[in-house]
């Protein structure tokens, strides 16, 4: 899946008409704004954002003729409106003074000048467009999705290795005793993304990451990556929960767990049938909807959990989980998709289970 490299400032031309006629962009804001912007854009699509810039603008006469990432910071008098489109990179959202300085110098909000906000929805409209090439790219085939559940084997992913498979977070402590590597990696929480290099060590295929988690690591490599949103409506909700199912690119539902993620991928995907493997669904805490605990002294993973990622002491909404396989399978059923359950055990019961071993033979 080849990826295209983010031109910045024809993203921007199709909201500027300045930019079309030759108009420079320039940025207001010679401080942090701009470069916690420059840390998204080179994260997420790999560009050094000042590439596309002309100068910075500042209101601090200090600044004036100095540099910043290797263009000069100038007045705003020295600004040419007629050749100009400016770029807001304060971090005060609530702050208009600039917004008003720039209306008073004849520019047009949304026209020739955009706040930090702008900038960044830029970022992942690209961000969403690149996921719109995996729409429909397996049709009609059949995927496995891995869990990280103590009945996950060894012996399970041998036979997985030329089938398409989805894994996540810390599967990479099996490869030091397979040779099966996942197609796609996901992973949707920042605490896993922490260790990084272990996996993009190991990982050839292809990784899908949510897009604010990465920003906890600056170290982060864009080759073969791609990235998507999530929508957290759920958890503003009370049980009942009524999750959704997206197959929209850029943005999937959360249902506290990566596994319901790479459900939605698949779908986007256009897999017929999808497996779960590994997926237990059973953690050592877990808590129902009228507020019970119960310790079912269990280790959550194929591994020990005994690192700080790992969900120990974590107290899992066991019906905010169902809640997401039930609107996986309503989804599923509405479109003619098979979703089958073959974990060894667990206490997943929401989908039909099958002999993982039948279907090899």
């Amino acid at each position: 899946m080849e990826f295209i490299k983010m031109n910045f400032r024809d993203e921007l031309a199709k909201v500027s008409p300045k930019l079309r006629n030759g108009a420079d962009i320039y940025v207001w804001g010679a401080g942090y704004g701009f470069k916690h912007i420059r840390e998204q854009y080179k994260i997420i699509h790999n560009i050094e954002l000042e590439l596309f810039i002309h100068a910075f603008i500042d209101n601090d006469p200090s600044k004036h003729g100095t540099e910043y990432f290797g263009k000069k910071v100038i007045s705003p008098d020295d600004l040419e409106v007629s050749k100009s489109v400016v770029l807001v990179s304060v971090m005060n959202y609530y702050d208009k003074s600039i917004e008003n300085q720039l209306i008073e110098m004849g520019f047009h909000w949304r026209s020739d000048c955009f706040d930090r906000v702008y900038i960044e929805w830029l970022l992942r409209r690209h961000m969403r467009t690149q996921l719109s090439k995996f729409i429909n790219v397996h049709h009609g085939e059949r995927c496995f999705i891995i869990g990280n559940g103590p009945s996950l084997k060894i012996d399970d992913l041998e036979y997985l290795k030329n089938e398409i498979t989805f894994a996540s977070n810390q599967v990479y402590y099996m490869f030091d005793t397979t040779s099966w590597r996942p197609t796609y990696y996901v992973v949707e929480d920042g605490l896993y993304m922490a260790n990084n290099d272990l996996y993009y060590k190991a990982t050839n295929g292809i990784k899908f990451f949510w897009a604010p988690g990465v920003f906890q690591n600056n170290n982060y490599k864009s080759e073969n990556t791609y990235y998507f949103d999530l929508d957290f409506s759920v958890s503003f909700q009370q049980y009942p929960y009524s999750v959704d199912f997206s197959k929209n690119p850029g943005i999937f539902y959360w249902s506290s767990t990566v596994t319901y993620t790479c459900l939605q991928l698949a779908v986007l995907m256009g897999f017929k049938n999808i497996f779960l493997l590994g997926v237990d669904c059973n953690y050592p805490y877990m808590r129902k909807a009228n507020g019970e605990v119960f310790n079912n002294k269990t280790c959550a993973h194929f591994y020990p959990d005994n690192d700080n990622t790992s969900d120990v002491g974590i107290c899992i909404d066991f019906d905010l989980h169902n809640a997401g396989y039930k609107a996986a399978l309503k989804y599923a059923d509405e479109s003619g998709i098979k979703i089958y359950n073959a974990t060894r055990g667990g206490k997943l019961e929401v989908f039909e289970r099958v002999n993982f071993d039948n279907l090899f033979k």
